[in-house]
């Protein structure tokens, strides 16, 4: 198991003691110790773990609407501007981020290659979230956000290898837990970043609250008036986070919603930003 996750399910531990569950932690600190030391030779190192989530990512190329692993690529003409698209908790939805009705529908038909990696093709993989209760294990919150971070990290130093990558011309796009993670990344690496179903507002957890994108970074926020996954200190709207930035748009749909997709105004939006932002 990697180092930084050894650390994290510690860290989780130490959580759960301070708050009233003393003695969970003394209960069970020996079954834990067992188990990360039998562990430790199973999960492998962290690059190994990051790299399951690009060998395993689905590739939506224009033309097609049925995904390709990245080795199954076929040889391109010509390189394509490509976006780099990031699932929500629940995973890869076909749906929403697919090609029936989906977001790679949408980018593709634009003449965008999309990549999406499997976030849960990791050995170990929290499943922080709830579908039928919109409940997030906030616990799990960073460790994952974490993960996120690294994902976006691997797949881009990936992106920059292959030849049919219009390597001017990449975006971030994430939706949901997704969508934190890009609104998390601090890199200037993309044309532009597009944060899907998410707020951007989680004043317990520094690191996920905001945008940290480089100012002159071109940024596209979507949500709802109201998300049933995101309530109380977590309800808000990325714009209010945009701070001096003179290339960041919010797009608030009405009503109360989460999946972003199916809606005309959010595919305008984003077909708008990548036509403003891709170079030709």
């Amino acid at each position: 198991m990697p180092e930084a996750t050894l650390d994290a399910l510690t860290r989780r531990l130490d959580r759960l003691d301070r708050q009233n569950h003393g003695w969970f932690g003394s209960a069970v600190v020996g079954v834990v110790t067992v188990f990360l030391v039998a562990s430790a030779s199973v999960a492998g190192n962290g690059t190994a773990e990051v790299a399951r989530t690009w060998e395993d990512a689905r590739v939506f190329l224009p033309g097609s609407a049925v995904p390709v692993k990245l080795p199954k690529v076929p040889a391109l003409d010509h390189p394509l501007p490509t976006v780099l698209y990031l699932t929500g908790c629940t995973g890869f939805d076909y749906s929403h981020d697919g090609t029936m009705g989906g977001w790679a529908q949408t980018l593709t038909a634009a003449g965008y290659a999309v990549v999406m990696p499997t976030s849960y093709a990791r050995e170990y993989r929290p499943h922080a979230c709830d579908q039928p209760t919109y409940a997030y294990t906030l616990g799990l919150a960073v460790e994952v956000s974490d993960m996120r971070q690294e994902e976006i990290k691997y797949a881009l130093t990936q992106l920059r290898t292959l030849s049919w990558v219009d390597q001017r011309n990449l975006f971030l796009m994430g939706h949901s837990e997704g969508g934190a993670a890009v609104a998390r990344w601090g890199g200037g690496e993309f044309n532009g970043h597009i944060i899907s179903g998410w707020t951007c507002t989680a004043p317990p957890y520094p690191s996920l609250d905001g945008v940290q994108a480089p100012t002159a970074t071109p940024v596209l926020a979507i949500a709802f008036e109201s998300d049933p996954w995101f309530r109380g200190q977590f309800a808000g709207s990325c714009s209010s986070r945009f701070g001096t930035r003179k290339d960041a748009r919010q797009v608030t749909l009405p009503g109360s919603g989460h999946n972003t997709a199916s809606y005309a105004e959010a595919r305008t939006a984003v077909l708008q930003f990548l036509r403003d932002h891709t170079v030709r």
